[in-house]
């Protein structure tokens, strides 16, 4: 596809202005502009001429929008940033970018793996700073709302238990819950209930009764958000210390 004159001096621009975005609103609302005005074909193949090294602010704001890349190229660069390659927040941006992807079950799977794996770190590593929990947070969010069908075995699912273990990742609790349900519930039984506090046992058993009634149709509007996920801030790269160029 060739683009003359000012149609092509536009595209420039606005994928430039998109690359140096630094607050994240206004990233997804010129993501949107500039999807609507240029179309994502045209979009991935400027993104594809851009020669490294980038700009950190540059590379997260394409995982976070991970579509202005082309398939390949975005495969690629996801599964570095998940593996933690680029650093943490490239790994958050990459996180929140799987969302709503259509993904292949093998692709899915890898992710999947590489997500949880960084989850059995934070917890091995007893990390519980404010930015890493936004990421489990976000991981979780990304974990429920895979288009994929995902099943996770024994072992994932004691990743899962062991941060509901642990007081210090409450805010995560409840998505963490929502995911043993939807992926594992067979986990829950009477060997592992006892290596879980009653309370966080009683919240599992009391979220799975209001998912039952939602399939039942007889669940109410305030119970209907009692089921929903919960969402934390994301901060802009430039409230925090450290990047990395990519």
């Amino acid at each position: 596809m060739f683009l003359f004159g000012r149609k092509k001096q536009d595209l420039i621009e606005d994928i430039q202005k998109y690359l140096k975005i630094e607050d994240l609103d206004d990233l997804a609302k010129h993501y949107v502009f500039m999807r609507g005005k240029h179309g994502i074909k045209t979009i991935q193949k400027y993104v594809e001429g851009l020669k490294p090294p980038l700009e950190y602010q540059a590379l997260v704001n394409m995982l976070f929008h991970p579509d202005v890349m082309d398939v390949r190229a975005r495969l690629i660069i996801q599964k570095a940033a998940i593996k933690n390659e680029f650093g943490e927040y490239a790994l958050l941006a990459a996180v929140v970018g799987l969302q709503g992807l259509e993904l292949e079950k093998n692709t899915t799977n890898d992710f999947v793996q590489a997500i949880l794996m960084y989850l059995q770190t934070v917890i091995a590593n007893k990390q519980t700073d404010k930015f890493t929990l936004v990421v489990a947070g976000r991981i979780t969010n990304t974990l429920l709302c895979l288009k994929t069908n995902l099943i996770l075995d024994e072992k994932d699912a004691e990743i899962l238990l062991s941060i509901l273990r642990n007081g210090s990742y409450k805010s995560i609790h409840h998505n963490i819950i929502l995911c043993i349900l939807k992926f594992c519930p067979e986990y829950i039984n009477e060997t592992k209930r006892k290596t879980i506090e009653p309370s966080i046992y009683e919240e599992i058993v009391r979220l799975r009764d209001l998912q039952e009634k939602k399939q039942r149709g007889d669940i109410t509007a305030e119970e209907r958000i009692q089921i929903g996920q919960l969402y934390c801030y994301i901060p802009n790269l430039n409230a925090l210390t450290f990047q990395k160029e990519a």
